[in-house]
């Protein structure tokens, strides 16, 4: 399992460990996401990431916290990309510019202000997960 800000590298990561290890590869984005970035049904979510966790191994990448408990429940590892706000925001301008030029400023702020609100929530629940014997690492 892979979490960490917007623009952090966690699809890059994800991809590469992919290939080295041929785990299947997930992604909550898709797993989330109705086609054209709509809204999706929660119960439709749900069945989709039950499906995805299902399996013996994987590599899933992305937060999403409202969705964190099913992957804890069978992931082994997760991997925590503590990558600073300005990295984060040159990175996903860059993803906007080869995108089409659009900027999303709700996101901009979401990845702006994540130290400050999100990371603390999730290094707070990785710490009382790894209490039960399971792998975090924070790169």
């Amino acid at each position: 399992m892979i979490l960490g800000s917007p623009g952090a590298g966690k699809t890059t990561l994800a991809r590469r460990l992919a290939a080295a290890s041929g785990l299947p590869l997930w992604s909550m984005d898709e797993l989330y996401w109705e086609p054209g970035w709509r809204r999706p049904d929660e119960a439709a979510v749900a069945r989709r990431l039950a499906d995805a966790v299902a399996g013996p191994a994987w590599i899933i990448e992305g937060n999403y916290e409202r969705y964190l408990a099913p992957r804890l429940a069978r992931a082994d590892s997760a991997v925590f990309l503590d990558v600073g706000p300005v990295r984060c925001l040159i990175r996903i301008a860059r993803r906007g510019w080869r995108r089409g030029g659009r900027v999303d400023w709700r996101f901009v702020r979401k990845v702006a202000g994540f130290s400050r609100r999100e990371r603390p929530r999730m290094l707070s629940v990785l710490e009382r997960w790894s209490s039960t014997g399971k792998q975090v690492i924070v790169l």
